[in-house]
């Protein structure tokens, strides 16, 4: 299996788990703009009254012996990922009242979600 497809595989099954976990619902997968891509696209109902817009970026790392999944979203990564979702947001007409940026890494056959992560 290639890379590409470890990671194709990996971003569905982190889709699935996130959804055992929280109250979402998915308004994007793989979304791409002229300024990048975000992995998902997502609304967080947190309370009846309270709901999120959630950028998520999965990582993966199938050896993680010398650095975890996290650490590999550099500076360059986020901003990228915060212009993708300004130009997201340009068309949203949802009703969150904030937006967060989450990411979701998988290693050593375990899930982890980092709400807020940046």
């Amino acid at each position: 299996m290639s890379t590409t497809e470890i990671g194709k595989k990996r971003e569905a099954e982190g889709l699935l788990w996130l959804q055992l976990q929280i109250r979402i619902r998915v308004l994007a997968k793989n979304y791409r703009c002229k300024s990048g891509e975000i992995d998902l696209i997502l609304e967080h109902q947190i309370s009846p009254e309270e709901l999120d817009l959630v950028f998520v970026e999965i990582r993966t790392r199938e050896n993680s012996d010398f650095i975890s999944p996290i650490e590999t979203i550099r500076p360059h990564k986020i901003r990228k990922i915060r212009r993708v979702s300004e130009q997201f947001l340009t068309t949203y007409k949802g009703g969150a009242g904030s937006v967060r940026f989450d990411v979701l890494t998988f290693e050593k056959d375990r899930w982890e979600h980092w709400r807020g992560a940046f």
